[in-house]
């Protein structure tokens, strides 16, 4: 009973003292595109170049014949990601070496309107990591006391463990 009080009330000053990302400005751009989502945890992405310039934004959506040809491991969606990647390669930009910020937002279920922030470092996708690493871009995940870099290698190891293993789904429900 005294641990699951303590587990309590260390949760709420986590959650008290979590990094504010409203108050950011990739987070907000994440934002904006996360609403704009079909799904039912809506993602943005935010891609910047190694000089802090950002030079794109995406998000999950469906994807078209030209993103499958321009983005490896892009099948019937496009991840968040992936779209930012492949919005600056389309301009023209330079995206070797860059960062990139995803931040997503639950859209329904018992969690509609939470964060997908994080207690721990790790990106939950097998697919996007393999972009990261053709243009060696580091992912920024919303962690509960900020943004933490993943390197592309590190993103692939953990995405390829942890997907596909309803992470998402659990998320929209509640379980986590």
């Amino acid at each position: 009973m005294v641990a699951e009080k303590h587990r309590d009330i260390t949760k709420s000053i986590i959650k008290f003292n979590m990094y504010n990302y409203y108050n950011d400005e990739y987070a907000q751009i994440c934002l904006g595109y996360a609403t704009l989502c079909k799904t039912e945890v809506g993602f943005g992405a935010v891609l910047v170049n190694r000089y802090g310039k950002i030079i794109g934004s995406g998000r999950n959506r469906l994807s078209t014949k030209e993103d499958r040809e321009l983005i490896s491991h892009v099948d019937y969606a496009i991840h968040a990601e992936q779209d930012a990647i492949a919005c600056a390669l389309r301009t023209g930009q330079d995206v070797y070496n860059g960062s990139i910020y995803v931040l997503g937002r639950c859209l329904s279920g018992k969690n509609k309107g939470k964060l997908t922030t994080r207690e721990e470092d790790i990106f939950i996708c097998r697919k996007c990591p393999h972009v990261f690493i053709k243009y060696n871009i580091k992912v920024f995940i919303p962690h509960v006391d900020g943004w933490h870099g993943i390197e592309p290698r590190r993103a692939l190891e953990i995405g390829s463990k942890l997907a596909q293993r309803g992470y998402w789904k659990k998320f929209v429900s509640g379980e986590i």
